[in-house]
């Protein structure tokens, strides 16, 4: 059983290593915290410069060691430090809001992007990332007028088209949408980290086949990329062909080993095809890399209760019910696993509230639990 963690994290930037050419700036751009690569500041056209990196000493130096790593909360603490130590310095201070903006700290990422931007008003990168800041503060309507005012001076930049497109599915303006992602597939210059967020606007419309042409120009750019193979293995599963979407999960799997996402998807293709045992290992593989991967617990637990093993389906369950308080099913196999165990209190309990949450919860071939409800006769 698969509920989903979303097709894709935060995606902002492209794979494609390149940095500003914008009026005003070097023949060639810094980017000395590996931000581009990291896809944590989008890529704008021209060269980067070359490696920047050994200069940077102490807190900085260390800071860029976690983006590289991917480790963001370890990069915050040093990148704080960082600005601290040198509150003048405007690449420490792009990296502290890209990376606060990535960790979702929008009002956080806004205050220091917002300096940034004071010191380099040239940067439409920067303008960029604020409109995606104030997006996720609900000012929408701020966020789509700047990006509006970016486009008119760079008409091509798939980057904001595919800014845009998210801000307006968002706000429910389906066509806006697919019109803006439109732009996206049609600019030459588009990047993997474009190209992936495009495919995944189609494959939440339902529309797997478009999402694959996006995926595949993604892929020719960048073959190591975990995400679009990822969501390449959805796109495919979507389309039934099991084959292929097992080589896109087991690919973007050995593509970054700490992303859990297509061991998630490998495990729900799996025990859709009867291997239980290859799916649990799968489940719990994502688990082991993250611990509040609330989805995999999620399909692990329901997997362990049918394998009857309730004990063990209770710890995932347990987990998934304080990731996912949201989700009714999570609450509803973990009474069924509680009542298992002969725990009918706690049981009560948990059926209650996924009833709370949806007065019509309930699995195929799984018993009705109403009887919970009932004085014990």
């Amino acid at each position: 059983m698969d509920v989903g963690r979303g097709l894709l994290r935060v995606g902002l930037a492209g794979a494609l290593v390149v940095a500003s050419s914008l009026p005003g700036a070097a023949t060639c751009g810094n980017d000395p915290y590996g931000l581009v690569p990291a896809h944590l500041v989008p890529a704008a056209g021209g060269p980067l410069c070359p490696d920047t990196a050994l200069s940077l000493q102490g807190e900085a130096g260390r800071a860029r060691l976690a983006i590289a790593a991917r480790a963001l909360p370890q990069a915050l603490e040093r990148l704080v430090r960082a600005v601290l130590v040198a509150p003048e310095d405007a690449e420490a201070r792009l990296a502290l809001g890209a990376t606060l903006l990535a960790q979702g700290h929008h009002e956080a990422a806004l205050s220091q992007l917002a300096w940034v931007a004071g010191a380099r008003p040239a940067d439409d990168r920067l303008v960029l990332l604020i409109a995606t800041a104030e997006a996720g503060l609900g000012r929408t309507t701020e966020a789509l007028e700047r990006l509006e005012g970016l486009l008119a001076r760079r008409p091509g930049w798939a980057a904001a088209h595919a800014r845009r497109g998210a801000i307006l599915a968002a706000e429910g303006d389906a066509e806006g949408a697919r019109a803006a992602f439109a732009r996206v597939g049609e600019a030459p210059l588009a990047t993997p980290g474009d190209l992936v967020e495009a495919a995944n606007h189609h494959l939440d419309g339902g529309r797997p086949r478009e999402a694959l042409a996006l995926l595949e120009r993604a892929l020719s750019l960048r073959p190591d990329d975990s995400w679009a193979a990822n969501n390449m293995g959805n796109a495919y599963r979507a389309l039934g062909d099991t084959p292929r979407a097992r080589a896109s999960y087991e690919r973007a799997a050995a593509a970054d080993p700490t992303n859990p996402n297509p061991l998630n998807g490998l495990g729900s293709l799996l025990e859709a095809g009867g291997d239980a045992r290859g799916a649990l290992r799968a489940y719990m593989h994502a688990v082991a890399i993250d611990g509040d991967y609330g989805e995999a617990r999620y399909n692990a637990g329901v997997l362990l209760l049918r394998l009857g093993r309730p004990r063990e389906a209770r710890r995932q369950l347990a987990s998934a019910v304080r990731l996912l308080p949201g989700l009714p099913a999570a609450h509803y196999y973990l009474a069924l696993a509680l009542l298992r165990l002969g725990q009918r209190t706690d049981a009560r309990q948990a059926y209650t509230k996924a009833l709370a949450l949806d007065p019509e919860v309930a699995a195929p071939g799984e018993p009705s639990l109403r009887w919970l409800l009932s004085p014990r006769p």
